[in-house]
């Protein structure tokens, strides 16, 4: 398959700023009870997490430059949250913070079906405005990744970017995060979109109302590995599974990795089997630790 056009070498990367707390119950949640949990999250207990983190690391690996436009609190979360971007070597100019706003955390909490809930505190951080620095840097950028976070800030950030801006849409069923008019605006709008099995229809379902031409969309199977789509080109790419309860941050992680070898000018197919192998080293490099 031949390489993508686009080299890009700056990038924005938008949505919810979470600080996570990863958990195991060792029973079912049956009624008023009181429950008992594991953290998953080895060293780090919050852990700051969020896809515009996770992706914005393995751009910045690849030796991109990597901006988030993302809201904070003035809060404990949202200094734990800004030292994780700093260690990570990501631009934080373009981060908003306000005192009228708290940092989104969530509660993870995985099921021994290997199904999971999700709770999520969003800060009111819908209703901040885009800071002038994200608007002005989303105007020159080269690539603007949108992931589930406020629709306000993603429906300004893809109205700033000019139309030679690669635009990826990592989707997830979330009607707060996508309401159907923004949907439809980004599958019409995006180069690349990320999604796993269960939300594939979601996405065919906005592509109706039109389709970049040379849209990619890059669909993770689990054990059943990625699929890959391109016009009339058609892959799928294998994954070795691993036995692990924590998943958190695999999927924007494999993105990451594609897109930042998408940006070096490598080919799609390279880039996706890269995304496997960093979502895997990902996983493998957690380990079990008691909460208490």
């Amino acid at each position: 398959m031949s390489k993508v056009s686009f080299t890009a070498r700056s990038a924005i990367v938008s949505g919810y700023a979470t600080v996570d707390y990863a958990m195991a119950l060792r029973e079912p949640l049956m009624g008023p009870t009181t429950a008992t949990v594991v953290a998953l999250s080895g060293d780090h207990w919050p852990r700051p997490g969020g896809a515009p983190l996770y992706v914005a690391r393995r751009l910045v690996a690849a030796g991109h430059v990597a901006r988030l436009g993302v809201a904070l609190g003035e809060d404990a979360n949202g200094d734990v949250y800004l030292a994780a971007c700093r260690y990570a070597g990501i631009d934080i100019a373009t981060i908003s913070r306000s005192a009228r706003i708290r940092t989104p955390w969530c509660m993870l909490l995985y099921h021994d079906d290997g199904q999971y809930t999700c709770l999520i505190d969003r800060g009111d951080v819908d209703s901040a405005q885009l800071g002038t620095m994200s608007a002005e840097a989303a105007e020159s950028t080269d690539l603007l990744c949108i992931a589930a976070g406020s629709p306000r800030t993603s429906a300004a950030l893809l109205a700033s970017v000019s139309e030679r801006t690669c635009v990826a849409w990592i989707a997830k069923r979330d009607p707060l995060s996508f309401p159907v008019g923004l949907m439809i605006q980004l599958a019409g709008r995006s180069d690349v979109i990320f999604c796993n099995a269960s939300e594939r229809g979601m996405v065919d379902e906005v592509r109706q109302s039109g389709i970049r031409s040379g849209q990619a969309i890059i669909e993770t199977r689990g054990a059943e590995g990625v699929l890959v789509e391109q016009g009339s080109v058609k892959f799928r790419l294998p994954c070795m599974p691993l036995q692990i309860h924590d998943a958190t941050g695999a999927g924007d992680t494999l993105a990451g990795e594609v897109l930042a070898n998408l940006l070096s000018g490598r080919s799609l197919e390279f880039a996706v089997g890269r995304g496997i192998v960093a979502a895997r080293e990902l996983l493998a490099a957690r380990s079990l630790r008691p909460a208490i």
